[in-house]
């Protein structure tokens, strides 16, 4: 993804600002022993969901959309 978006994309920042966030309360219902279905890191949730805010994307589906469509995404 590097070689793909430039040094300065809002998404490395959003990134970095996720990775100095304290996400414990999240992880507390984080099912890691791999039970039921498998679950998306909280701490990517975080970014995509703060990303998508910062890009005025609002809509679920559309977040899905743009996960499949949109690299920076």
């Amino acid at each position: 993804m590097r070689d793909w978006l430039p040094k300065g994309h809002l998404v490395w920042f959003v990134i970095d600002l996720v990775s100095q966030m304290d996400l414990s309360d999240f992880y507390k219902e984080y099912n890691e022993r791999g039970e039921g279905r498998a679950a998306y890191d909280p701490k990517m949730m975080v970014a995509l969901y703060l990303y998508a805010y910062c890009n005025k994307v609002r809509s679920s589906r559309e977040i899905e959309r743009l996960c499949t469509e949109s690299v920076h995404f």
